[in-house]
């Protein structure tokens, strides 16, 4: 139990530091999101104004930040299981 209660933190607390990154220091990291990708939200989510279509690359940030934190913990698990098996 007391492994998953430590998952489930490095989940929420890496994705909310990688969402942080990537939506305050975009412009330093080089990172943009392709233009078809942005064309594909505001077509589907027709967003109003300007704050709908941040709101929406927001929760792109915040998807894109899961993703990789679910990424780098099954990166660690296997890495972790690799170790063990060597000594």
């Amino acid at each position: 139990m007391l492994k998953h209660k430590y998952l489930i933190l490095w989940l929420i607390s890496g994705t909310l530091l990688i969402a942080y990154i990537l939506g305050n220091y975009y412009h330093q990291l080089g990172f943009y999101y392709p233009e078809f990708y942005s064309r594909f939200l505001m077509n589907i989510f027709k967003p109003e104004n300007a704050e709908e279509a941040y709101d929406l690359h927001t929760l792109s940030n915040f998807i894109l930040a899961f993703i990789v934190s679910c990424a780098l913990a099954v990166l660690f698990i296997f890495y972790k299981k690799a170790l063990r098996k060597n000594n």
